[in-house]
This record gives structure tokens, sequence and C-alpha cells, in this order.
């Protein structure tokens, strides 16, 4: 199944099914496995975890690069822009909140 992104551009399911999955095991197994005394600690956990970190980190840079078309100067500092916008501003807010916490 294909959905159109903002720039009426075919988006796949196919990879981002990958990237959910990924996610969902990171957070799911990897992340929760610290609280419940590392019940799912072995090599194979291991070598996924990284292995789907890395798959995740490609495919939401990849996507991010078919979303965008970068022609000029100004088309690269508005990018760079909005990214820093969209990613710094609730970092930091979450540094904090753990700080505060």
């Amino acid at each position: 199944m294909q959905c159109l992104n903002r720039n009426n551009r075919q988006r796949s399911s196919t990879l981002d099914c990958i990237r959910a999955f990924a996610m969902l095991y990171i957070v799911a197994i990897h992340h929760v496995d610290d609280y419940a005394n590392q019940i799912f600690r072995c090599t194979l956990d291991e070598l996924l975890t990284y292995a789907l970190l890395g798959m995740f980190v490609f495919l939401s840079g990849y996507l991010l690069a078919l979303s965008s078309e970068i022609a000029d100067y100004n088309d690269s500092v508005s990018f760079i822009r909005k990214r820093f916008l969209r990613i710094y501003p609730p970092y930091l807010f979450a540094l904090l909140f753990f700080l505060v916490v």
C-alpha cells in the first residue's frame, strides 16, 4: 500500500513498517528489559538491538531525504532551521524534565 506525503510523492508502507518494527523492538524489548531485571539479555538480543537501531536511523534519514528537495543554499538553510526547531526544543525540555525528576 502506498500513500502520498506532503510533496505528493509516494511513501513506501513497507519501509514504514520495518521502521515501526525496529522502534517497537527497541522500546518494548530492549528498553523495558532494563526494568525487568534483564530477562531477555543475551548475545542475540544485543546484536539484534544494534542492527535494528542502525536500521531505524538509516531508514529515518532515507525517508527524510526523500521528503525534502534541496535545490540551493536557501533551501538547505531552511531545512536545517526546521529540523533544529523540531528536534532540539523537545530534547532540551526532556533533559530539564529528567533533571527535575
